[in-house]
């Protein structure tokens, strides 16, 4: 089997048949119990009895019969994806922000009134501050349970490493593609992801006596789903859909799907598996490839950086990356010219010392100079694309400080009012933006 088309395949057939002109959103938040530490699973029910009552059908349960996923008849789904201290709203692509965001904000509403008579809510924040107090309730997926059991092969510190899917959580964005810009999506949003984190860091915690402000991009690289290529940064200098399949050769898999169940195996580079007599052409989409930015089965490019937002902020970053990438040559243009500018280390160095804050390669004058001007174009592709949604950027242009992110805003209530409390404000849906 020649393993760079099997590669090339896994990155553009979903491209390939996708006919939707669509964008889509999916968020991430912890459920905490303001009490404990733990979350009390007694709450599940209620809460999907009250998505099910604005227009959700539960569609999956665990053996127990607690529902774990309920859907729509638009395609909008409600979920405990990894585990119950981790919900996920993954909302059906559509032509338009605008539309995405309101479903999510009735379904966000009507769940934070379902959790409240319980003591429990859902926080708008990209880091659960109970699992390092509690072990997490792991949904029974194939998936989930395969990556807790390499998690036992490959031995972590748990406090930092093990739980990291239930403890951190993310804001996804989806953007349409074709195979000529694919290249050209990873490179700019690659080029800008350090931009992204000091932007919309929302994940401060302490590892190692160092604080992190997205201690979500600092906890993928200290994973050991970093040893063998599957997290961090696409590289650069990839001029075709061939290149990164190529660069993708060293990534390691370590599992493959054989009557019905899911196998595991010592991790392998993909170029050295396919060589062997045992695989099978389907195994490449047991690839767990979760970079910055990566292409999806239904044929789009999914960017994943980003850490939860504060719920007033919702969707901030997915417009402002939306609007990028509707002027893309012009964002490549800005990021390249930057770039070329400065002494700049190698992506996944810039995301870290993102995550920690401050960067060494550009001041703070250049930095906010450079975000002034990525926003102005976001705002023009937004306004070009005719749904109103530049509206989303409002709190971006509010900013004193481009320092003033979210995870900076969160350690500043810390101080005033403690930590639980702090995190506890999170709960509060805030002012819908449209």
């Amino acid at each position: 089997m020649d393993c760079t088309d099997l590669i090339c395949h896994y990155l553009t057939d979903g491209i390939k048949s996708n006919t939707k002109n669509h964008v889509g959103i999916e968020l991430e938040f912890p459920l905490v119990n303001e009490t404990a530490p733990a979350i009390e699973l007694s709450v599940v029910e209620p809460l999907f009895e009250a998505v099910c009552g604005i227009g959700y059908h539960v569609v999956r349960r665990d053996r127990n019969g607690v529902p774990l996923k309920a859907k729509d008849d638009g395609g909008n789904v409600f979920t405990f994806d990894t585990c119950f201290e981790n919900i996920e709203f993954a909302m059906a692509s559509a032509p338009d922000l605008i539309q995405i965001y309101r479903r999510f904000r009735q379904t966000l509403k009507t769940a934070q009134e379902a959790l409240k008579p319980f003591r429990h809510a859902i926080i708008g924040v990209g880091y659960n501050p109970n699992i390092v107090k509690t072990t997490p309730h792991l949904v029974e997926s194939e998936l989930t349970l395969s990556i807790a059991e390499y998690f036992r092969e490959h031995p972590v510190k748990r406090r930092f490493h093990k739980d990291f899917y239930c403890m951190v959580s993310s804001e996804q964005v989806h953007f349409n593609t074709t195979e000529e810009e694919l290249p050209l999506i990873f490179e700019a949003f690659t080029r800008l992801g350090w931009l992204n984190i000091l932007l919309f860091s929302d994940s401060p915690a302490h590892i190692e006596q160092k604080q992190y402000l997205c201690s979500r991009n600092e906890l993928y690289m200290r994973s050991p789903f970093a040893e063998i290529g599957l997290v961090g940064a696409q590289k650069l200098g990839l001029k075709s859909v061939r290149d990164i399949a190529e660069s993708y050769k060293d990534i390691c898999i370590f599992m493959r799907e054989r009557g019905g169940k899911t196998e595991l195996f010592w991790p392998e580079p993909v170029g050295k598996y396919f060589e062997s007599p045992e695989a099978l052409p389907e195994d490449i989409h047991q690839l767990d490839l979760e970079r910055n930015i990566v292409t999806t089965s239904y044929g789009t490019t999914e960017y994943r950086i980003l850490c939860s937002q504060p719920f007033s902020d919702s969707f901030v970053p997915s417009a402002f990356n939306l609007g990028l990438r509707k002027k893309l040559d012009m964002t490549l243009a800005i990021a390249r010219e930057f770039d070329g500018s400065h002494d700049m280390p190698e992506p996944n160095e810039r995301n870290r010392q993102a995550s920690l804050g401050a960067v060494a390669f550009a001041d703070k004058a250049e930095t906010a100079e450079l975000m002034q001007r990525l926003l102005a174009v976001s705002r023009q592709g937004l306004s070009e694309r005719g749904f109103g949604e530049e509206t989303f950027l409002a709190p971006l242009f509010a900013r004193a400080h481009i320092s003033d992110n979210p995870a900076i805003r969160l350690l500043r209530r810390e101080r005033l009012v403690g930590a639980h409390a702090a995190y506890m404000e999170r709960a509060d849906a805030g002012e819908d933006i449209v």
